[in-house]
């Protein structure tokens, strides 16, 4: 790392929190575990009441680790329907009709064969006929970079809300005190999960990507317990088409 160059949270620090949330609304912590325990995730910080417009509210939460107090208090408050996908765990649908779990990872594409547990964006859309969605939770242990930067200007069903935490660091050298047991063999975890070391640069032009495709910032919350993670929750304020409209040409006659 370059003297002088920002570490652990800091690094962080050139991208904040830019709006607030919609006239009548407020940030509010959604599905907090009641005892939250040392290492456990907490809620997420939504722009609340959850009002979505529209016959249907779609919500997903991908990454779960068989933590469903976020589904759990979305269910409770809401008539959305959720959708959960994690392939690290045998998960269950906490309420048949509104919450559906599959047993799939995300990732940039959807894969056959021996990886074939692995979903893109594109494929969740399309294999729900969902054409909008409210809400979308992930926490995915790196693979969010992969995973959001394949979205584009006409990918379906970009959500207005997205709360996902970041993860700047592998396993094997991020500082901090979010390590595996003493004595583990850490770099199997970031074969594993892909885990890579994201740049200051990468990290600029990851926010500027978000940006093009009309998202903005309106919370961020570090990580307590590692200092390679923070929780950042953007609203898509504009639509591609109209952040990069042009301004009409006025001919002479």
């Amino acid at each position: 790392m370059a003297a002088g160059a920002p570490q652990g949270h800091a690094r962080y620090d050139n991208f904040k929190p830019l709006i607030g949330c919609p006239p009548g609304k407020k940030l509010s912590e959604v599905g907090s575990p009641p005892n939250r325990k040392p290492g456990e995730d907490g809620g997420k910080w939504l722009c609340t009441p959850l009002e979505p417009e529209g016959p249907e509210c779609v919500v997903y939460s991908l990454g779960s680790a068989s933590n469903y107090y976020f589904e759990e208090d979305v269910l409770r408050t809401t008539n959305c329907k959720v959708w959960t996908y994690d392939c690290t765990v045998d998960g269950r649908s906490s309420n048949p009709e509104r919450h559906f779990f599959h047993k799939k990872c995300v990732g940039p594409n959807t894969f056959d064969g021996m990886f074939s547990n692995y979903i893109s964006w594109d494929g969740i859309v399309k294999s729900n006929n969902h054409t909008h969605v409210y809400i979308l939770k992930a926490d995915v242990e790196g693979f969010e970079w992969g995973f959001l930067s394949s979205w584009r200007a006409d990918t379906p069903g970009l959500p207005y809300m997205l709360a996902v935490e970041f993860h700047l660091d592998r396993l094997s050298t991020g500082p901090g005190p979010l390590q595996p047991n003493p004595g583990a063999d850490v770099s199997r975890f970031d074969q594993m999960w892909m885990r890579q070391t994201i740049s200051q640069v990468e990290l600029a032009l990851f926010f500027q990507h978000l940006a093009s495709l009309g998202y903005a910032p309106i919370s961020r919350e570090d990580n307590p317990w590692g200092t390679c993670c923070a929780e950042y929750v953007f609203l898509r304020v504009e639509s591609h088409r109209r952040t990069h409209a042009r301004p009409p040409v006025r001919r002479r006659r």
